[in-house]
């Protein structure tokens, strides 16, 4: 079987590449047809199914690189160690911690200020005789120091654990503080004029976030081995608590600048339209300098605990007396590739469901403020998508129409050949194989050289995409286009070649026919009347009638299951196809009535130019 195959198909191919070089106009003319239209469906259903990440990356300027924030529903604050231990046991790795403070409390003092308010080495000038900031905060009494920032939110953020995360891709990690550094926004230093390398004094609240804190950091590390009853009827405990709720309302501590940035410039930690941070800390050094420099009378209440004990126990403490957290998905940016809403959104809230079922239902309040505002986005991405479809039909439809013309002249100019192959023996079914193969002949280059083309535009244009976003996207065609793109680019050719070899083998197209080359092939036109019980089947009005069957069953049944799951890509492709089906409609009845629209119009204007018999 298989030497009688490889004769015929060596024949077959032999002679279309014959013809291909013997009319080269035609086979460029088909080349180039196949060609962009494998090209183009390729290269836009590849970037429709990686389209997602520009509406991605739009989320992500409103609110930040993160999936999910919690925040502690009954409490100021919760154990993030705890967080991390239960996270860690179900494989979910990239989360973060950040202390977000009372912005309504907050002072950051102008550099000149840490001149004046310095009294010696050990701590700042701020305090009052007994060795602590009283209620009436006020630094505007000294003369050198008239310039300072208030009402500001201030953030302890975990710079490594962000990293680690994707939580701001395009940060640059050489520039983040240690442990007595701080980053303040481009806003604050033009109202401070702050430069890089200046030193000044940070202030912060005890009397609202920190009582709470400072209580479970005395009742942990000062009274551990202490009950209950008897902690909190302890009189320096309450002696310490009193004090920093009435008296000792400031924490001040010197800190350095170490970089002075926009939100831009932070890599997607904090969104880009806003602004909700101006001075910013690593949380590892930040619990240390601020147990390190309580108020002065606030430390000797706390007799039990010295700079030693607070530098050795502070490395822990920051976890514990955490007001958010930060949670992205292992792989998401594979999880937001999507072009439906509804994938999306399955994956994220699926993932948010079991973060709240493994820490708590009634501990935490969650919030998807990136699916939220990718949803919004959903409608734009469906439009995209059938807009690009109707883009890649027309072209079809123009390049099927150009390859039947052009397969109708090269047919019709070889019916001599195709007369002598049938002469000698061919028969019908290996006939079509011949001529099939000749549309193949440029259809396989075409579609071969199209998607090579569309993976070196798709290298270059993903990366385009994906670079604003420092996200590297896979550089290849998607399966995809590939498939569609390779079904569309074989399919023109076997389409566009129906018509032109059925005309050719039809019963009218005799032996004699197609070897007479001294008169013309058209043929009148004839009119058969035969009666309707001679007749075969009706195939034509059955394949018809079951068109309309078919068309009318999934009109009746995804329309109303596109509405009622919400299904907006269904819903759009049923109107796509209604629309075309719409426009192929008034084709055929532009078609049936043209003639009787003729008429019409010559009666209606040539009406009076008709000569009159005469009588």
């Amino acid at each position: 079987m298989s030497q009688r195959i490889t004769p015929a198909m060596k024949f077959y191919l032999t002679y279309s590449w014959t013809e291909a070089r013997k009319h080269k106009c035609n086979t460029c003319l088909s080349v180039c047809a196949v060609f962009m239209v494998v090209l183009i469906a390729a290269l836009c259903y590849t970037l429709v199914d990686n389209s997602a990440i520009v509406f991605f990356r739009k989320a992500e300027h409103y609110f930040g690189e993160y999936d999910i924030k919690i925040t502690p529903q009954n409490a100021p604050f919760f154990n993030y160690s705890l967080i991390e231990t239960i996270l860690s046991e179900h494989a979910i790795h990239y989360h973060c911690p950040r202390l977000v403070y009372n912005e309504t409390q907050n002072y950051l003092f102008a550099p000149q200020c840490y001149d004046a308010l310095t009294v010696d080495d050990t701590g700042p000038g701020v305090y009052d005789h007994d060795g602590c900031t009283a209620n009436a905060f006020n630094v505007s009494q000294f003369a050198e120091c008239a310039h300072y920032a208030s009402e500001f939110p201030f953030l302890a953020i975990h710079f490594d654990k962000e990293s680690d995360m994707g939580f701001g891709r395009s940060f640059d990690m050489a520039n983040k503080p240690s442990s007595d550094e701080v980053i303040i926004s481009s806003l604050m230093a033009q109202q401070l004029n702050l430069s890089v390398g200046d030193i000044t004094y940070l202030a912060l609240p005890l009397d609202d976030l920190d009582v709470p804190m400072l209580q479970s950091y005395i009742r942990d590390h000062l009274f551990a081995d202490v009950d209950d009853d008897l902690v909190y009827n302890d009189t320096n405990f309450i002696n310490v608590l009193r004090m920093a709720q009435t008296q000792c309302t400031k924490n001040v501590f010197p800190v350095e600048v170490s970089m002075i940035a926009s939100d831009g410039s932070l890599g997607g930690k904090f969104p880009s339209r806003g602004h909700n941070w101006d001075v910013l800390m690593d949380l590892d050094g930040f619990m240390q300098r601020f147990l390190q420099h309580l108020p002065p009378l606030l430390l000797t209440e706390m007799h039990a605990i010295d700079s030693v004990a607070l530098s050795s126990a502070a490395a822990t403490a920051p976890y514990e007396y955490i007001n958010s957290v930060y949670i992205n998905l292992n792989d998401r940016i594979d999880a937001y590739l999507s072009t439906n809403y509804q994938t999306i959104q399955k994956r994220v809230v699926g993932f948010a469901s079991q973060v709240t079922y493994y820490l708590g239902w009634l501990e935490i309040e969650i919030a998807l403020d990136l699916l939220n505002t990718m949803g919004m986005s959903a409608s734009t991405m469906l439009s995209l998508g059938v807009v690009l479809d109707v883009i890649i039909f027309v072209l079809i439809v123009l390049s099927v129409l150009l390859l039947y013309s052009l397969l109708v002249i090269s047919i019709a100019s070889k019916t001599f050949t195709m007369g002598i192959f049938r002469m000698l023996g061919m028969s019908r079914n290996r006939l079509v194989v011949l001529l099939e193969s000749q549309s193949f002949t440029y259809a396989v280059p075409a579609w071969a050289a199209g998607l090579v083309i569309a993976q070196i535009g798709s290298v270059y244009v993903l990366r385009m995409l994906g670079s604003p976003s420092s996200i590297e996207l896979n550089p290849l065609l998607t399966p995809t286009s590939i498939a569609i793109a390779t079904v569309i680019g074989l399919a023109m050719s076997m389409v566009a070649s129906v018509l032109p070899i059925s005309s050719a083998l039809s019963n009218k197209q005799t032996l004699q026919s197609l070897l007479d080359i001294h008169h013309s092939k058209t043929k009148a036109v004839e009119f058969n009347i035969a009666r309707s019980s001679s007749q075969s089947f009706a195939w034509s009005a059955f394949f018809i009638c079951l068109v309309l069957v078919l068309f009318g069953w999934v009109v009746y049944y995804f329309f109303p299951q596109s509405l009622l799951n919400g299904n907006l890509e269904l819903f759009a492709v049923m109107l796509m196809m209604l629309m075309l089906s719409i426009l192929v409609g008034n084709i055929l009845l532009g078609l049936n009535l043209q003639h009787l629209l003729e008429r019409l119009v010559l009666r209606l204007l040539l009406s009076w130019w008709e000569v009159q018999p005469v009588p």
